[in-house]
C-alpha cells in the first residue's frame, strides 16, 4: 500500500504544473486563433461506484463544473474547469468503513471542448485531465489523485444568442487506496 500512495502523490504533485502547461501550450497555439475568452457552466446528475476495501458502493447527486477558456464558438475551446462548488453525493448502501454516507469530489484541472463535424456542427466531444479530492465527510481524511473525463453532446441555439447542450459523459477518478467511476448527465446554458 505504501508504494501505490508514494506513486500517487507524486503523480498529484506533478500533475498541476503539467496541467497549467498544457493550458498555456494550447491557448496560445493557432487552434485557439480569432475566439475570446468565456465563463461556462454546467449542471450534472452523477451516478458514482465507489470501490474501496473491496467493497463497492454507489453514490448519487448533483454536482456542477465552471469552464475558464479559450473559446471559437461551435469549433474548439480549451481551457481551465473546476468543480464542484456546490453539491455532494450520497448513497443509501452501508458505506464503506472510513467513508461516510455524503461525499464530495472536488476537481481542478483542463478540459477541451471539440465539434468533430462540419455538418451537423452541434455535436461536440469533450475530455479533461485534473487534479481530485475526495471529501468523505467521515473518518477517512480527504483523499487526493486524478481523474479523467470524456464526454459526448449536442449543442443548439434555442434563441439567437442561447445555447442549450445536453452532454452524456464518464468520469475515472483514481485516488489514494479508491476507484470512482462517474457517469454523468449535465446541461449547459451558455450566452453567446
Amino acid at each position: 500500500m505504501t508504494s501505490f500512495r508514494t506513486s500517487q502523490s507524486g503523480l498529484t504533485t506533478a500533475l498541476a504544473p503539467t496541467l497549467f502547461g498544457l493550458f498555456i501550450l494550447i491557448a496560445t497555439s493557432d487552434l485557439c486563433q480569432a475566439g475570446e475568452f468565456r465563463f461556462r457552466a454546467r449542471e450534472h446528475y452523477d451516478q458514482h461506484s465507489l470501490t474501496y476495501n473491496n467493497e463497492n458502493v454507489k453514490y448519487q447527486g448533483f454536482s456542477n463544473t465552471i469552464n475558464f477558456w479559450y473559446e471559437k464558438p461551435f469549433d474548439l475551446s480549451v481551457g481551465l474547469a473546476g468543480g464542484s462548488l456546490f453539491g455532494s453525493a450520497r448513497t443509501d448502501e452501508t458505506a464503506p468503513n472510513g467513508i461516510g454516507e455524503t461525499i464530495q469530489l472536488y476537481f481542478l484541472g483542463v478540459e477541451a471542448k471539440y465539434f468533430p463535424l462540419d455538418n451537423p456542427k452541434p455535436l461536440f466531444v469533450r475530455a479533461g485531465l485534473y487534479w481530485s479530492l475526495l471529501d468523505s465527510k467521515a473518518a477517512l481524511t480527504s483523499q487526493n489523485g486524478a481523474s479523467f473525463y470524456a464526454g459526448a453532446g449536442w449543442e443548439f441555439l434555442a434563441w439567437s444568442e442561447v445555447g442549450i447542450a445536453p452532454e452524456l459523459g464518464l468520469r475515472l477518478w483514481r485516488l489514494q487506496g479508491i476507484e470512482i467511476t462517474t457517469f454523468n448527465i449535465s446541461l449547459g446554458v451558455h450566452f453567446y
